[in-house]
């Protein structure tokens, strides 16, 4: 039998502290509220999602929306797959991405939800050693250049606009 089950205290008739919401016997998500106001939609708490008792999602939430520290886990590994903040319900500064052996995959910035400044994206090679295998620069989510790794050298694209290359360089 499925059901849902939240349980915690009241404090003058608001949520109160820590609560706890199960499927079953299951634990499914954790909110531990920081103010009382009456409207639901607008109180500030920390939120922790469980999938079999591990934790698959960790963030804060203020007036509603995501806001400060945020972690999501894979679902079937439960390693760490993203980390960073938001504001105001946006992503914003620096977020770190992994990939499935948990090694960083790429890590870059955010302004308002939109990808800024330079992002480095890696590879591992055949004895695991995490490379950059190229750098981007954005500017309000678009590409402005990419520099690309080889073995022993690179070369780096210039757009002058979005999509459409103005120069490429060789590194000598």
């Amino acid at each position: 039998q499925y059901y849902d089950i939240s349980n915690g205290d009241y404090d003058k008739g608001n949520r109160s502290g820590t609560w706890v919401k199960y499927s079953g016997t299951t634990k499914q998500i954790e909110y531990t509220y920081q103010n009382k106001s009456p409207n639901m939609w607008h109180r500030n708490y920390d939120y922790v999602k469980y999938q079999k008792g591990k934790v698959i999602k960790k963030g804060q939430y203020r007036k509603g929306r995501l806001d400060g520290n945020f972690e999501e886990y894979d679902k079937k590994t439960y390693a760490l797959i993203s980390a960073g903040d938001y504001l105001n319900g946006k992503k914003h500064s620096t977020w770190t991405y992994y990939d499935n052996s948990s090694a960083i995959d790429s890590v870059g910035s955010y302004l308002n939800g939109k990808k800024q400044n330079l992002w480095k994206y890696y590879k591992n090679n055949f004895s695991g050693k995490s490379l950059i295998e190229k750098e981007v620069t954005y500017s309000n989510n678009q590409i402005k250049s990419e520099k690309i790794f080889t073995d022993d050298s690179f070369y780096e694209i210039v757009y002058d606009s979005p999509g459409s290359s103005n120069y490429i360089r060789y590194n000598d």
